[in-house]
């Protein structure tokens, strides 16, 4: 784990949530995280895992995730003020609608990535709210291979700067 200040240039944040009891059915989330941050690995990106303040679970998958954990109590705003990353993921959380308006930082939400037969309806209708409200702030890839791509490319951009 790592202490803030961090540099977070040329690294992606991966913002958790707090686990829900009965919104994801087999481990759904944790199934696309792992497909995420495993895709992310073998193409060479530096993952650091941001545990949303009550979350206790997601540290103890950061080896399995490929990250290092990013530890203190400070906001992912308060990260990015200090550098910037490539990208900050996570999925519908406001951390991802503050950051890239307020840093211009690419921002992904992976609920598209979601089996929707394994979420309950009512965070599913939460989900395909801020979808609509924030999609002018947060990307949604459809696939993997679209975050990736993604992710990618902003790279790229990056390097150029």
């Amino acid at each position: 784990s790592v202490c803030f200040p961090y540099d977070l240039s040329h690294k992606i944040v991966i913002c958790t949530s707090v686990l829900y009891d009965n919104v994801f059915a087999d481990d759904e989330d944790i199934r696309v995280w792992k497909e995420i941050c495993n895709a992310l690995h073998k193409v060479g990106f530096q993952l650091l895992l941001k545990t949303h303040p009550r979350d206790t679970y997601f540290e103890t998958l950061a080896e399995e995730l490929h990250c290092v954990v990013l530890t203190g109590h400070q906001t992912i705003e308060d990260l990015c003020s200090y550098s910037k990353p490539i990208a900050v993921i996570a999925h519908h959380s406001t951390a991802l609608v503050t950051v890239s308006a307020f840093f211009s930082v690419l921002s992904i939400c992976i609920t598209d990535l979601f089996d929707r037969r394994k979420i309950s309806s009512d965070f599913l209708s939460g989900i395909d709210l801020y979808k609509q409200t924030f999609s002018s702030f947060v990307s949604f890839p459809k696939d993997t291979d679209e975050c990736v791509k993604m992710l990618l490319d902003e790279k790229q951009r990056h390097i150029r700067k």
